[in-house]
């Protein structure tokens, strides 16, 4: 009898997370591959603590880190979501394969590699609280859909948003090592304008059509979708997004304030500009004038001498 119980746990294991088997490499493959970023993004940081001796190694290496990891996320999301957005409610909700499953494996990773960096940088303990809020909340959707082998289009569709995220870690890789020229003013500049754009359209305008879709797909059919799944997949999916929605619309109100108060600051800069320019043109103006009159009075000085000693 004992020699069954092995055999009887692998298949209770396999019919309750069928999932298991197929990704538990390649979900490890992607947290060593993440690992291993970070490693090398703390060594390029604490390189720079030379010329950098008041900054914060681990947020810079976060910064560092987060560069390759959301653009990389960015493009598996896009590319997932883009080869099933015409293959109907069964590949949405069941289908297995392609790239929505490679977002769903990094994603899951890289936040789970990502909790403890945000509890050791320098922030406030309410950002800390927020973050790692969010995280365990991701990682518990993503990991679900993981270990049961279904979900992965959903999966994919939130994290186009990760495109927002990518402005938003370019914006202050420009500020923190960009320094102070008038060249990197002007992508701050540009790349605010981008972050709000972003923000709004991949964020704003993102998760309630997630929310749409999803409904839908419920509505037209009840049996085979929302029926077919656990009780955690049907209302904590859509709870997520709701928490997503209200947590970039409070960051969205941010991101605004800090995007009028670089284009203000352009537009100052601009003004001052045009009227330095101006008062230079004045200036070269009455110089040209005040040097013609001069000249034209020595001039008439030398006429009136060269025609006294003509006279004597």
């Amino acid at each position: 009898m004992k020699a069954w119980r092995p055999m009887l746990w692998r298949v209770d294991t396999s019919v309750m997370f069928p999932g298991l088997e197929r990704n538990t490499r390649p979900f490890v493959w992607y947290l060593a591959a993440c690992s291993a970023t970070y490693v090398v993004a703390h060594i390029i940081a604490r390189k720079m603590k030379a010329w950098r001796p008041k900054s914060d190694v681990v947020a810079d290496a976060d910064l560092i880190f987060s560069l390759p990891m959301y653009s990389w996320m960015s493009f598996l999301a896009c590319k997932g979501t883009a080869e099933v957005w015409d293959a109907g409610w069964e590949e949405h909700w069941f289908g297995s394969g392609g790239n929505s499953r490679q977002f769903t494996l990094l994603y899951a990773a890289m936040n789970l590699v990502h909790i403890p960096i945000t509890l050791l940088k320098k922030q406030s303990t309410t950002y800390k609280a927020l973050m790692t809020f969010h995280h365990i909340l991701s990682i518990s959707c993503m990991m679900t859909g993981i270990l049961l082998n279904r979900m992965y289009f959903w999966g994919a569709f939130d994290g186009i948003c990760e495109i927002s995220t990518f402005c938003l870690t370019t914006l202050f890789c420009l500020k923190e090592f960009g320094g102070s020229g008038p060249v990197s003013k002007m992508l701050i500049t540009i790349n605010g304008v981008s972050l709000w754009l972003t923000y709004l359209i991949f964020r704003i305008f993102l998760f309630p059509t997630w929310l749409y879709c999803y409904v839908t797909e419920v509505q037209q059919n009840p049996a085979q979708t929302f029926e077919s799944i656990s009780m955690f997949e049907r209302y904590m999916y859509p709870v997520v997004n709701v928490f997503l929605f209200f947590l970039s619309s409070h960051w969205m109100m941010q991101i605004t304030a800090g995007m009028m108060k670089q284009l203000r600051k352009a537009s100052v800069k601009k003004a001052a500009n045009g009227d330095a320019h101006a008062h230079g043109e004045k200036n070269n103006g009455i110089t040209d004038t005040d040097a013609t009159k001069d000249t034209c009075a020595v001039d008439g000085d030398s006429n009136a001498n060269a025609r006294k000693k003509k006279e004597q």
